[in-house]
């Protein structure tokens, strides 16, 4: 197992291929992309049947650079988004700044496929997508913007921080913190069930946080942490 395939198909006008992240060293793609400024739909494929559905467009001066010259920007959802409503608009991202643009659905969202059991698993899904570009379409991992959207860019911190820690990553209107997220989720949850609204101690945030972000923690150079850590930990 672990060897990529891909069969190229046509859905709407859109080109579809569908892949594997564990590809060989001699079929990684090291040549410029044959599409010309059209949405290419790929399928990423993980294990335990998670299919992550996502899309590129390429404009034409990126195009005419090696592959490992090309500049991209990977685009991480916010919650409850779907890539499809914003095509139209990361098309137009693409074309103003010469980026590539790529763009997917987490696990369960759309066509993507897979459970989540953790907000781990979105993280995972981030970092297989990064794998598929730096794989498939021969992306250096430096050239690729991280680009994350509110929940995104929680997700898009770690998966660069687990992926390639040393690239670009970029953060819009997400949260300043872990705690903060939950402390303010927690509030709202009172405020509209009881209309009040209490300091939240902070074994229940931790709790809170335990309960949804799970996995051991590692520590990189100069001891910044890699990982969630879960309440356990």
């Amino acid at each position: 197992g672990g060897r990529a395939r891909a069969s190229g198909t046509s859905i709407s006008g859109i080109n579809a291929t569908t892949a594997s992240t564990a590809a060989p060293a001699s079929s990684r793609a090291h040549h410029s992309h044959v599409a010309s400024e059209v949405w290419t739909n790929v399928t990423v494929v993980g294990r335990r049947g998670v299919r992550i559905d996502a899309a590129y467009f390429c404009p034409q001066e990126q195009l005419r650079l090696h592959a490992s010259e090309q500049r991209w920007l990977l685009w991480l959802l916010g919650n409850g988004e779907v890539y499809e409503f914003l095509l139209p608009e990361l098309r137009a991202i693409a074309l103003e700044s010469g980026l590539n643009v790529l763009a997917f659905n987490y696990r369960g969202v759309g066509s993507s496929k897979g459970d989540v059991s953790s907000a781990a698993d979105l993280v995972t899904d981030a970092v297989m997508v990064l794998d598929f570009m730096q794989e498939r379409l021969g992306a250096a991992p430096m050239h690729v913007l991280v680009f994350g959207h509110s929940i995104g860019g929680a997700i898009g911190t770690v998966a660069r921080a687990c992926h390639s820690p040393s690239g670009p990553v970029v953060v819009e209107r997400s949260f300043s913190s872990l705690a903060d997220a939950a402390w303010g989720l927690f509030n709202l949850l009172l405020q509209s069930a009881l209309d009040t609204s209490l300091t939240v101690p902070h074994f229940v945030v931790s709790g809170l946080l335990a309960s949804v972000f799970k996995g051991a923690c590692t520590r990189g150079g100069g001891g910044e942490r890699r990982r969630l850590v879960g309440l356990s930990e």
